[in-house]
């Protein structure tokens, strides 16, 4: 995954603001077999997930009270009806079999949590999109073509931003977790389409 970053007027500090909530993000799909041990033992940078300055990321500290990782963050908006989207999701690109990608995102809210579900832009093998405030996870489809975890633009991406990243293919659902630098299958096959699978909580 890399990131677009509109020009920026050097007189207008408001344009300036305006190009960075303009800011988006291409999620690309890596065509091929899996990768082997790619996630075996990787560890994020100590800064990764850390802000500019220096300080703690704002959602480590919130976990620090609540006690939850950041992907039991996510999973926590897993609620029936966000399950039921999921099946959208994969309707969408006909099911795995077309070369596209279609995501979710999961955003923390003053009222919680909530999924926000984006528009398939058809684009070869991948998705570009903004991300907006308060996002803690994405979720998203890679077609048969490709690996089903997430590939290293998509580990880039959660490690830069300190987001947890799903995939949800025909061999499986993953996870990519940047606070430990592993990549874990939580569902084999299609299971994440089945709602009676998700009725024991996934850690």
């Amino acid at each position: 995954m890399s990131n677009k970053t509109s020009g920026i007027p050097s007189l207008l500090a408001l344009a300036f603001v305006a190009a960075l909530a303009a800011q988006s993000y291409v999620m690309a799909d890596e065509p091929g077999a899996d990768e082997p041990g790619a996630d075996e033992g990787a560890r994020p940078p100590a800064e990764a997930t850390r802000c500019a300055s220096g300080c703690k990321h704002p959602d480590q500290l919130d976990r620090t009270s609540s006690g939850l990782t950041l992907v039991e963050m996510a999973m926590s908006a897993f609620a029936p009806s966000v399950i039921a989207r999921f099946k959208d999701l994969w309707h969408s690109v006909a099911f795995g079999k077309l070369p596209l990608e279609n995501v979710m995102l999961i955003l923390r809210t003053s009222a919680g949590y909530r999924a926000q579900s984006l528009r398939v832009t058809n684009e070869y093998n991948q998705s570009t999109f903004s991300l907006p405030s308060g996002t803690i996870a994405i979720v998203h489809t890679h077609p048969d073509s490709c690996s089903p975890k997430p590939s290293s633009g998509d580990r880039r991406l959660a490690l830069e931003h300190h987001l947890a990243v799903f995939t949800l293919s025909s061999r499986g659902m993953f996870v990519y977790d940047p606070e430990t630098g592993e990549t874990t299958r939580l569902m084999d096959g299609l299971d994440w389409l089945d709602p009676a699978k998700w009725s024991t909580p996934h850690r």
